[in-house]
């Protein structure tokens, strides 16, 4: 159901303003807005007070949630093997007391200095590899890098192109004369040269290394021999090795402060929170106003704690007859996993009416019907029950909320499964030989029949939509129009499912299909002015009829999903058993692997359009009778807590 809103109006003190926050954020009942007053009283307000602006605060706070959270990253990082931390828990007073956090802060620099080291030795050793690297492809070079030559001869180390003719140039080399060289090394890129040139030539020789492309080799301010710089750059990265060791056992051991800082963002998160609403007071330097919206069934218990705990006023009212309130929905364990099918398309209008009890037993129905072996029923039911038992997942949360769903879809699927004989296809009857009997019928063999029952629960299904617009309507007021617009297409839908009765229910159908279309001729043009256009209205309504029987073939899918899963199920049992079945170690071998890779694979794909093509259902041809959306969530101030917990 939808929980009915009040709107709740609070004048109080500007010294007492931040405590009243932190209490409606532990009370987490109350969304804040601004006050509720017409254009004309906010525009005198104006002239007298101002809203808050804590633009600049929240901005602070931004950036040292963006410092925290990257020493949390760090250090989550950074230790491979990570203890397990229980979450802290804490009193709500303690968890909005700065003195909780008391030298944290001091954590969280150390943290990321720690973090600033590393990478500047991560980089330091990477450039030292890389130089090492570049050195290795000389190290054949036994000369200083330094030495240029002599008086009559002139050293020179450079690089060819791998697109040069290297061969040519040597042999032109050669021809010249007074020159020595060796071919150091050489890769993908290029050659690595090294030359001795007399005097007399030089021109000569240059001459042709410029035509090759050859490059003089750079070594900076090197000195010595390759081999010597060498292991001058190992004993560097060495050094770097250790202290990079030493600052990520440094690192590990501040892997302890972990939950520490973790809870000092969960602290600086919420006082943002509690920042940001601040923008929807209006103050002056003595006093305060704020509106919102709380629960009706708590309102007067929010009024007590407020007026009782500080000096402040507390007004409780009724929304307008015409005005959108919050939605709040609130349902029993049952009906309360299934909220995230309506969520997902759109909460209904606080005028509206929250269908999910109703809408719960046929998308539970559909789900199963659609899945329909009890094998992947048991390992949906149990995958997802040890899903929310490990993770203990926060009620309210999309997660909770899907995890719970198919669970109990799962057990829906295990009687579907049941009553068709599926379990986990065939799998008994090909590997064992002995057949499982379904409880009811196999809609392998009889198809037809499964698609007569989709269509009669896609005809209830579409019903039950018809009868909560009617209850809408009547809701309203709006009697004659659910007996005009509802219940006269009861009596033509209804009439015309008795004629594929036969016998005496067939002449009943028959006579209220009649009377149902003869009413709607005349009602369904009630509101037009001219006579002629009433009829034509009315006549035209009929043509509704073909809109209805679409509806109704759209649960075929109900036959196709079902099937699909069965087939694909036995396809996978006949494949598994080709190698030989249990005849013996290697064709057992390759039955159980492809056996668990082919239904896992089978049920993955068929839970997701089960999912999917009963939220499909429930979106088009259920909510699509009666359905009015753009409901807004209500979003009381409360804490949001990523890493600990507040004792309740």
């Amino acid at each position: 159901m939808i929980v009915k809103m009040n709107k709740i109006s609070i004048v109080g003190l500007m010294d007492e303003r931040s405590a009243i926050v932190r209490r409606l954020m532990k009370l987490g009942v109350v969304e804040l807005s601004e006050a509720d007053m017409t254009n004309e009283e906010k525009e005198q307000a104006l002239g007298m007070a101002q809203f808050d602006d804590a633009s600049k605060r929240i901005a602070e706070i931004d950036e040292e949630l963006s410092k925290i959270r990257e020493s949390i990253t760090f250090l989550t990082n950074v230790v491979k093997t990570k203890p397990k931390i229980t979450k802290k828990e804490l009193s709500f007073e303690n968890f909005t007391d700065p003195e909780t956090y008391k030298g944290i802060w001091q954590k969280v620099y150390k943290a990321n200095e720690t973090q600033k080291n590393l990478l500047d030795k991560m980089g330091e050793l990477s450039n030292l590899k890389n130089e090492r690297m570049s050195l290795s492809l000389w190290e054949k070079l036994g000369t200083p890098v330094e030495l240029m030559g002599t008086k009559s001869c002139v050293l020179m180390v450079g690089t060819i192109p791998a697109n040069a003719d290297i061969n040519t140039l040597l042999s032109e080399l050669n021809d010249i004369g007074c020159v020595a060289y060796e071919i150091l090394n050489s890769d993908k890129d290029q050659s690595y040269l090294s030359l001795i040139i007399h005097q007399s030539v030089l021109e000569q020789v240059n001459e042709k290394l410029r035509e090759t492309g050859f490059v003089k080799a750079n070594f900076g301010t090197m000195k010595g021999t390759i081999a010597d710089n060498i292991i001058r750059i190992d004993k560097q990265i060495q050094i770097v090795q250790n202290e990079i060791q030493e600052i990520t056992v440094l690192s590990q051991q501040q892997y302890e402060n972990l939950l520490a800082i973790q809870s000092l963002y969960d602290y600086l998160y919420n006082m943002q929170e509690r920042r940001k609403v601040r923008g929807k007071f209006l103050k002056t330097d003595k006093a305060y106003l704020v509106g919102g919206w709380t629960p009706a069934d708590v309102a007067d218990t929010v009024k007590k704690d407020i007026e009782s705990s500080f000096t402040a006023c507390v007004e409780i009212s009724e929304p307008a007859e015409d005005e959108e309130t919050p939605v709040l929905l609130k349902n029993n364990s049952l009906v309360y996993p299934f909220e995230m099918i309506t969520e997902m398309y759109s909460l209904p209008s606080s005028k509206g009416i929250d269908s999910n009890a109703v809408m719960t037993p046929f998308y539970w129905i559909f789900f199963g019907l659609m899945l329909s072996d009890a094998g992947y029923g048991i390992l949906l039911t149990v995958l997802c029950g040890l899903a929310i038992w490990k993770l203990k997942t926060e009620k309210g949360t999309l997660m909770d909320k899907m995890l719970k769903m198919l669970c109990f879809c799962g057990i829906s699927t295990i009687i579907w499964g049941a009553a068709f004989g599926g379990w986990f296809g065939d799998l008994s009857l090909q590997v064992f030989g002995r057949e499982i009997q379904p409880v009811w019928f196999n809609p392998n063999l009889d198809p037809m029949k499964l698609m007569i029952w989709s269509f009669l629960f896609g005809a209830v299904h579409l019903l039950a939509g018809m009868a909560l617009n009617a209850y809408m309507l009547i809701k309203r007021g709006k009697w004659l129009d659910a007996i005009f617009d509802v219940g006269l297409w009861y009596l033509v839908l209804i009439g015309i499912g008795f004629l594929f009765a036969g016998d005496t229910l067939a002449g009943i159908g028959k006579n209220m299909a009649i009377a149902g279309a003869i009413g709607l001729v005349l009602t369904q043009g009630r509101n037009e002015k001219n006579i002629l256009k009433k009829v034509m209205t009315g006549i035209l309504s009929l043509y509704g009829i073909t809109g209805y029987i679409s509806d109704v073939l759209s649960y075929s899918r109900l036959l196709a999903l079902g099937l699909a899963t069965g087939v694909i199920a036995q396809v996978v049992n006949q494949l598994a058993i080709l190698p030989g079945g249990l005849k013996n170690v290697f064709s057992t071998i390759v039955l159980i692997i492809i056996l668990i890779g082919g239904h896992f694979f089978n049920m993955s794909i068929n839970v997701l359009g089960a999912y999917v093509h009963s939220s499909r259902l429930q979106y088009v041809e259920f909510f699509g009778k009666f359905y009015e959306g753009g409901g807004s969530a209500f979003a009381p101030l409360k804490p949001t807590l990523k890493y600990i917990k507040i004792k309740s």
